[in-house]
């Protein structure tokens, strides 16, 4: 079983029968499938048997959930999972034993003459001749015992094969070895990986032209929206000059990468109002109603509305996950009314890039006194890992 990273969730190669509650161990058999082969000396008649033994070291223990067993438990082995070649059609008796040997019994329906290469196939669904096509693998091989043999040492086991005759007697005996030795651990380490870049978007450049944003989510340059003349930078956004009968534009690129498989949240804060720091006057903040008491609600943006705020669009499917209301042309501003202003958010791991833009935009009102306005946005991207 291995173990996730949170220590909650164990991870098995198939199901298990049962639910399980805490404080109840939950377990899962390694199994394996058997191929046996030999060669016949003696025929074996019609109506005689073919028994593999299989050992047992003087344990009781036949629960197949046990780590510490110290037998080859059959594990539920059922006659439709055996397969043999060259012994006709076996009438089989399984036989499991708590402190003996555990037994396969085939009883043939035919003559098995002598010098014949007889084949079992013991956890397989179906074979063709001696090979088996669909594996089902069902035994669970005993456990090496660690304070009689080394680590990296095996401990082997002697399986017998013995031949008798329709009356019992015995024709012929022989046996094999398994050996067993302990599961190799094999370990790695993947460093947490998460980057956040902010680039500059040429003035001039149409979000809004289906490659970046998707239309009717971005501005474009046209009568009633500016862009504003101004190519931005990483760290500078120059709406230009503000007139009353336009919407004034300018974007930047941002682009996170990051191995984390719960994703990752950019969340934005303001320093406050788009303010004229001379007079005090500011442009209005543009967001609605609260959904939270730390997210204002994004807004439309009016031609003479006094209004800036930004949002974030893009055509990767990740972006934007936790508010559709940034997929429309809508805007806010945290100012200083609200905490935090959600960006952009994703449940899964970014390892290509998640690109994505940020568009700011402002209008004046007609009143709005001349000067120079600024503010300041900062982004904090959290990955979840």
């Amino acid at each position: 079983a291995t173990m996730s990273a949170d220590q909650t969730q164990l991870f098995f190669t198939g199901t298990t029968a049962n639910a399980h509650l805490n404080g109840t161990v939950v377990a899962t058999p390694i199994t394996a499938m058997h191929k046996i082969q030999f060669t016949t000396v003696t025929s074996i008649p019609s109506g005689g048997s073919i028994i593999i033994s299989f050992p047992n070291a003087g344990s009781t223990d036949t629960n197949a959930a046990s780590p510490s067993a110290s037998t080859f438990m059959f594990n539920a082995l059922s006659n439709t999972n055996i397969k043999t070649n060259n012994a006709t059609t076996c009438t089989f008796t399984i036989t499991q034993s708590a402190g003996g040997v555990s037994t396969i019994k085939c009883v043939t329906s035919g003559v098995i003459a002598g010098g014949t290469v007889v084949t079992f196939l013991i956890g397989c669904s179906a074979a063709t001749g001696a090979n088996c096509t669909t594996q089902v693998p069902t035994l669970i091989n005993p456990t090496k015992n660690i304070s009689s043999f080394a680590a990296g040492v095996s401990q082997p086991w002697k399986v017998a094969i013995n031949t008798f005759d329709g009356s019992n007697n015995a024709l012929d005996n022989s046996s094999t070895q398994v050996a067993t030795i302990e599961s190799v651990q094999v370990l790695a380490h993947i460093e947490p990986n998460f980057t956040f870049t902010i680039t500059g978007i040429a003035t001039g450049t149409n979000l809004a032209d289906g490659s970046h944003c998707g239309s009717g989510n971005a501005y474009s340059a046209d009568s009633t929206h500016a862009d504003s003349g101004i190519s931005s930078t990483a760290n500078v956004v120059n709406l230009g000059t503000l007139t009353g009968s336009l919407i004034n534009f300018a974007s930047q690129q941002m682009e996170v990468t990051s191995n984390s498989v719960q994703g990752y949240t950019i969340t934005a804060t303001s320093s406050g109002h788009l303010i004229n720091p001379a007079n005090g006057f500011f442009i209005g903040d543009a967001q609605g109603t609260p959904t939270n008491n730390d997210t204002p609600a994004p807004t439309t943006i009016s031609v003479t509305g006094n209004q800036y705020g930004f949002h974030a669009c893009g055509k990767n499917g990740q972006t934007n996950q936790a508010t559709s209301q940034w997929s429309a042309l809508n805007f806010a501003n945290p100012s200083q009314t609200f905490y935090y202003t959600l960006v952009n958010v994703s449940v899964s791991p970014a390892a290509s890039g998640d690109f994505f833009f940020v568009q700011y935009a402002a209008a004046p009102s007609g009143t709005s006194p001349p000067g120079d306005y600024r503010t300041t946005e900062t982004y904090v991207a959290t990955a979840i890992f």
